[in-house]
């Protein structure tokens, strides 16, 4: 009887020290050391892009600087990189592109600023990438800031190049993009297509002349 007592016990025993969980090793986070791993192939400046988006709805106003009076669209482009990457941009659309780096389409990233021929002169508008084909602009008189599509057939034809205009720098904040000499023709995309005449019922020919 002890003996068939004893040996259940000491088969309790053995199976309570095989189902006993073991304890995770301790190990300490370092950041640093872990995020020098990684290798991030975004453009960085994605706070530029999340912050255009936080703008829509907001009315066009011609001339307008803030959230407040409203925003064209150089305007609006100049609060939200001013804001997040304390860059000061020029006013127009058509200086703004002579500033930071040419990017082809290949390479474009959230952040980046994508330029358009709206009223037959380069670069009369400019919006802020957004990714997946979109862009945020304040479009004309009348209308919000808003987001459109890349690859809608009045965009598309109306596209003049991509510039970056900030980059992080490693566990750093954004700062300026370097400023090389403008190509002399803008880039184009597969499906792009070019056209140097304003439509002839262009929605903001008549506005972006003064972005």
């Amino acid at each position: 009887m002890y003996r068939a007592l004893w040996i259940l016990f000491i088969a309790f025993l053995l199976s309570a020290c095989s189902s006993a969980p073991r304890r995770a090793a301790k190990v300490r986070w370092t950041p640093a050391a872990t995020l020098s791993a990684f290798i991030d192939h975004s453009a960085g400046n994605e706070e530029i892009s999340l912050t255009a988006m936080s703008l829509v709805d907001v009315p066009y106003r011609w001339g307008g600087n803030t959230p407040g009076s409203g925003f064209d669209c150089s305007g609006l482009v100049r609060y939200v990189v001013a804001r997040v990457a304390h860059i000061n941009l020029p006013r127009t659309a058509r200086e703004m592109s002579l500033q930071g780096e040419r990017i082809t389409p290949d390479r474009i990233a959230p952040g980046d600023l994508i330029f358009f021929n709206t009223n037959g002169h380069a670069n009369s508008h400019v919006g802020i990438y957004v990714g997946n084909y979109r862009f945020v602009n304040a479009p004309s008189s009348g209308s919000i800031v808003r987001i459109d599509h890349l690859d809608h057939p009045y965009w598309a034809r109306h596209f003049n190049g991509i510039r970056r205009i900030a980059i992080r720098q490693p566990h750093d904040r954004l700062v300026s993009a370097s400023s090389p000499a403008p190509a002399a023709h803008p880039p184009t995309a597969s499906g792009f297509m070019q056209n140097a005449e304003p439509d002839a019922d262009d929605p903001i020919a008549q506005f972006a002349a003064y972005d």
